[in-house]
Order: C-alpha cells, then structure tokens, then sequence
C-alpha cells in the first residue's frame, strides 16, 4: 500500500483527489500498521460484549477455507510467508467482494458498540473511494504498459489497465476498511500479487454465517450465564461466612456490652475516656433503669447504676456533678435525655413587633421582601418566628430593626408580660428591667400612657436598657439604677403591678450559655435562691392591695431547679398575705410541682406555669403570677413575726378562759380580800415569833 501511495500522486498532470480526513487515515495506516494479533474494537465495551467478538471472529476464521489457508502457511519471523503464485484477477476481484460483504457483516454485529462517528467517516470513504480508484486504476495502466516485454497492445492494455483499476481501487478498500493487514502484506500487493485475505464467504453461506454467529453468542451467553451461576454461589458462600462472623462479633460485643463497675467505669473516663463507648453504656444503662427488677443482670443496687449513668453523662454532655444531680431528681430518664440532647441545639430566632409603631402584619411583610420567611406564633398576637435569614440580611440591623419596629426576644419572654397584663394609665415597676425586651413589650401593651418604672441593678446594662427605649419610641417610662429592694420600698403601697424577672442560675438557658453546665454549684443556687426571696417580698409591699385593677405581681425564671422557684414562693406564701392565681397561659407549658423529694407544697402552686426546652421548644422558664390580699403584716424580719404570733395567741387564750369563767358576786369578793389580809398579818406574826431575843433586852 505504501508504494501505491507513493505512486498515486500527482502523475500525468492529474491532480489528487484525497480528502483530509481519508488522507489522515492513511497516514495513520503507514505509520502504525495493524497486525493480526491487533484487536480492531478497542471502544469502550464491557467484558461480555469483548468475549462474544473475540470469539465470532476465531470460528469465522477457522471456518474459512482461505482464512485457514493462512494459518496453515508457513512462518517467517511469526507472520505467513508471502505466496509466489498469482491467482487471477477475477478471483481476487470475487473475494475482495466478499471480504466487503463479510466487513459489512462484522460492522453490522459491531454497530451498537462502536461510535457514531465511524459511520459518517465510512460514508466519506464510500463517496471518494470511486474517485480514488480511478486514479490507482490510471497509474496501474501505466506501470503495465512499462512491465510487459511481449508489446501487447490496444485491447490488452485495456484490459490491464481495468483489471489494474479494480486491484488497485478494491486492494484500497480492504487497506482502508479492514486494516488487518500485516505491513509486509501491503508491499506485496504494489507487486501485483493479492495478499492472504482475512475473510472470504460466499453469498449462500451469509446467512449460514449469520445462524452459527447466532449460535456462538447464545453459546457464549450460557456460558457467561453459568459464571454467573458460580459467582453468585461464591457470594452467598461468602454471604453466609460473613453472617457467621457478624454473628460472633456480636456476641462479642454482647459480651463486651456487660456494664463494668463504677470503680472500671470512672477509671476508665478518667484514663482512656471514649465518647462514642460512654453514650453506648447510658442507653444501656437507662434500657435496665426503666426496668431494673426484671432487666438487672446481676444483684448490684439500683445506686450503682444511677452513679456510673451520672459519670457518663458528666463525661458526654460536660456537666458537673452537683447540677446533673439536681436535673436528675427533677426529671424523668426518658425526659433527662431529651432535656439534656435539646439543650445542645439551639432554640428557633423569634422577634416581637412593636405595636407603638406598626403592625405585626406590617413588619412580616417587610421582611418577607427582603428573603426573610417569618411566621406568626399562634398563641401570640405580636410574635413572629424566623424561619430562614439570608446571608446577606442582618436581621439585627435592618431598616426596620433600626426603625424599632420590631426587636429580637425569645418565646418565652413573651409570657411573663402575658401574664401580667398591664391596662392603660396604670403604675406599673419592671424590677429587673435590663435589657429592655419586656419593659418595651409592657410599654406598647400600656400604649404609652401611665407610668413605667424600670430599675436595674447594674449601671453597665441600663445603657442598653435606654438605647432599647428610644429606638422603641416609648415616652412613659422612668430608668433607675438602684437596688430592687430599695426602690420597692420608696414605692411602698403606690403600685399597680409589679413585674419580677429575678436573676437566677440559668439552667433553662443552657443553649445560649453552656457554660452554666459546669460552672453552678450548690452555693450559686443557695445565694440565687435566698436574693430571689428578698426581691419577691419587696414587690409584694411595693404593691397596693387596695388598687381598682390592680394588685399583682409576677414572678419569672429562666431556671428550671424547684430551689429557685417553688420553694421562694412558697415561703412567701407563708409570710405575706398573697395568694396564687391563674397566670392566663393555656396549654402552655406544665404545672408547677407540689411535691418534690421530702418537700410538701402548698396545692395552688400547680398554678405556676413550667416551660421546659424539649417540650415546648423554648427556653426553660418559669412563671407564676401572685394577688395581694391586704397592706398588713409587712414586717420583714421573720423573729417579729413569729412574736407577734406568739402574743397574739396568748391574747386569744387568756380571752377564752376569762369567757368561759362565771361572773362572781360582791360577797364574794369581800371575803377574797378580808382571807387574803388575814394572810398576811399571820405572816407578819410568824416573821417576829423567829426573831432572837437580845441580852440587855428586858422581859416583859
């Protein structure tokens, strides 16, 4: 072939008619000639689709007489010598046709497998091989013309030079379509004589071809139906090796899963501690705890498997020991674990619409347009909850926020203003007032009219307490910072309401401070709880029991311990004349306790209204809202008022006894006195019968 190139060029003034893309074809076809052993399909065919070629291909050869020919020859360096005789021109002519039927053939088997870019390079190749074979046919003329020593002329010449025409343009052909040819074989083609032909059938045996090509794929889809047959047995050998082992590690790890002793257990979280293995013990723990006479594997006390659960949720969830007690004694195991896993997460954004300057439909409008999706809280009426912010929306800085239209505030500081209710042109005292989330909610309930006193101990916060307050618009309002304490008693008798927020240890807040999990200890609780007593009896007596509308206070948590809530109004209970009412709070949150451990407390203090994180997701609150009965007893000092109990008594006995006595009669009473002088003279007489008699004395 690569002598024909050559001589197929521009020769006797008639210029190459090649296309580009037949040209780089052949250039590739000189350059990297394919042999026999080269595989033609080297797409992107799975294992299957090569097999069933690889072996249409070895039967087609072997059934071929000339193809068999080839393989019978004889070798020359590992390729099949080249034959000497000639086979005439017609043969070659028959099995070149053949060799096309037989390619056609093979591509048609190929087709689904091979890209559709090879079709339209064939069709390209279709179009120009006439034009290229009329040239190899015109240069084959002429080299006959030059070969033949006998002179033959005219009609043998043409004959040549046709006979030249179809070597040439079908030799191309075989070249370009089937490039199985050896580059040896290509020479000897120049030469005049036909290579070995990789296919040749007949016409008939095309469709006999066609039928054991069927036979062979059908063959070779048995045959890679029975691997598959074997594969899938090996997999469920494995199948069942594997379960045989997952089944020995489990019981291992059953055995593995026996909970070790508390003395192993803290060894363990102090040396080599391991989360994921510490988490696995508490459910397990927990598991036997919810059932500990049938579920307790040995005769250990129910105290040792509290302790070592206590250990390893101090290690999980990094609380210290003193507060995972007391949240322990206060919930349930199943509500330990939620409450413990909800303080991990944070609470839902809400925000607050303030009504003194728009409505709450307004401000979710405003947001909505800038991407914010907002909701209203159902049981409020100016609460919003954000669902979404984008990235680049502040929600704490918008238009809108820097308006004071609305301000951020959690859920469940919403219900302590709920509960008060505050009506219009009344004096109302927000003790504890920073930073201003409840003291503006209170303003706008008020609509601006009254009198708002808000206090707050630390100077530090009352600036963001005034900042809140301005940019609010509201204009009723009096700042303080002093004492609780000492303000209620400037303000002694002279309030309608009194709204109590009292600072505490935070252990419903855990999500937004987590350092409250190691940081409480019984002596925070203690202070907490004895200053939360001091500022509830302040409010009390600031109060005027005598108001129209008036006479509450409520008092407000963001703990959940029962020390800084039961037990404070519990004891006021007991030392002012007040009583619990209903705090206007449906279905929200649970009942206050009336019994915790040894402590009995008084029965309204189911009233109180418990909001904890895993059940209401909000911030664990707690809200109780106190009548004032009458301005007495307002003594302080709890020794003066058990005195004057104790007097009071006294009193009441002595006028019960001197009512149950008879009058008596003036007879009576004369004798009385007349027994008790005689008394007394013979007592005279007596004291001077023992005087001794002196010695100058004389006798009478």
């Amino acid at each position: 072939m690569g002598r024909k190139l050559n001589k197929s060029g521009l020769k006797k003034g008639k210029p190459q008619t090649i296309s580009k893309t037949k040209a780089r074809k052949l250039e590739k076809q000189l350059v990297f000639p394919k042999l026999p052993g080269d595989d033609e399909t080297q797409t992107n065919l799975s294992h299957r689709q090569k097999q069933r070629l690889s072996k249409r291909k070895i039967k087609s050869e072997i059934q071929n007489p000339r193809k068999r020919a080839k393989f019978d020859a004889p070798q020359m360096n590992g390729r099949p010598q080249k034959q000497k005789h000639q086979i005439s021109l017609a043969s070659d002519s028959e099995s070149d046709e053949d060799e096309d039927d037989e390619d056609e053939e093979e591509e048609s088997d190929t087709a689904s497998f091979i890209d559709p870019e090879a079709d339209s390079e064939e069709e390209e190749e279709e179009e120009e091989g006439a034009d290229v074979a009329q040239e190899n046919g015109a240069s084959g003329s002429d080299e006959s013309e030059e070969e033949n020593a006998n002179g033959h002329m005219g009609s043998d010449d043409e004959d040549n030079s046709e006979n030249g025409d179809m070597e040439s343009g079908e030799e191309m052909n075989e070249s370009q379509e089937d490039g199985m040819e050896s580059y040896d074989e290509v020479e000897s083609d120049g030469d005049g004589q036909v290579g070995n032909v990789l296919f040749d059938s007949d016409d008939d045996d095309e469709d006999e071809g066609l039928k054991k090509d069927d036979s062979d794929s059908s063959d070779g889809e048995e045959g890679w139906a029975a691997a598959e047959r074997e594969a899938d047995d090996l997999e469920k050998q494995t199948g069942k090796v594997s379960a045989v082992v997952s089944t020995a590690q489990d019981d291992e790890e059953d055995e593995d899963e026996t909970i070790p002793s508390l003395q192993a257990v803290e060894e363990e979280l102090a040396n080599v501690p391991n989360v994921k293995r510490s988490a696995a013990r508490a459910k397990a723990v927990i598991a036997i705890l919810e059932n500990f006479r049938t579920r307790c594997p040995d005769n250990r006390p129910r105290k040792e498997y509290l302790a070592i659960l206590k250990a390893d949720l101090c290690f999980y969830y990094a609380y210290n020991k003193f507060l995972l007690e007391k949240l322990m004694d206060l919930f349930s195991l199943s509500d330990l674990m939620d409450f413990l896993e909800a303080n991990q997460s944070d609470r839902p954004v809400t925000i607050r619409a303030n009504t003194i300057k728009c409505y709450r439909k307004d401000v979710r409008e405003a947001l909505n347009n800038r991407g914010v999706n907002c909701e209203p809280i159902p049981w409020s009426k100016v609460g919003l909850v954000v669902y979404g912010v984008p990235s680049n929306v502040p929600l704490g800085a918008t238009p809108e926020y820097l308006a004071g239209q609305y301000i951020l505030q959690g859920a469940s500081s919403f219900l302590p203003v709920m509960a008060l209710a505050p009506k219009e042109h009344e004096h109302i005292l927000d003790m504890c007032a920073a930073p201003g989330g409840k003291a503006t909610h209170i303003a706008s309930m008020m609509k601006n009219t009254g009198v708002l006193y808000c206090n707050d101990f630390n100077p530090k916060r009352v600036k963001s307490l005034t900042a809140n307050i301005h940019r609010m618009g509201v204009t009723n309002t009096i700042v303080t910072a002093m004492d609780g304490r000492a303000v209620a008693k400037k303000l002694r008798h002279s309030l309608d309401r009194v709204l109590l927020d009292a600072p505490c240890t935070g252990t419903g807040i855990i999500s937004k401070d987590a350092r409250v999990k190691h940081t409480k200890e019984e002596l925070d609780v203690k202070r907490c709880s004895h200053l939360q007593l001091d500022l509830l009896l302040a409010a009390i007596d600031a109060v005027n029991a005598d108001s129209e509308h008036g006479g509450y206070i409520v008092y407000s948590t963001c703990s959940v311990l029962v020390e800084e809530n039961e037990q404070v109004i519990n004891t006021a209970l007991k030392k002012r004349a007040v009583k619990l009412v209903p705090t206007g709070l449906l279905n929200i949150g649970a009942k206050g306790l009336t019994n915790f451990k040894q402590h009995r407390f008084h029965p309204s203090l189911e009233l109180m209204q418990r909001i904890y994180p895993h059940k209401n997701n909000m911030d664990g609150f707690c809200v109780a809202k106190l009548k004032k009965l009458s301005n007495d007893h307002l003594d302080t000092d709890a020794k003066k008022v058990k005195k004057t109990r104790k007097s009071s008594e006294a009193q009441k006995a002595k006028s019960a006894k001197s009512s149950v006595e008879a009058p008596k009669s003036k007879k009576t009473i004369k004798t009385e006195k007349f027994k008790k002088a005689l008394k007394s003279t013979e007592a005279e007489k007596t004291k001077k019968a023992k005087k001794p008699k002196g010695k100058n004395e004389p006798e009478k």
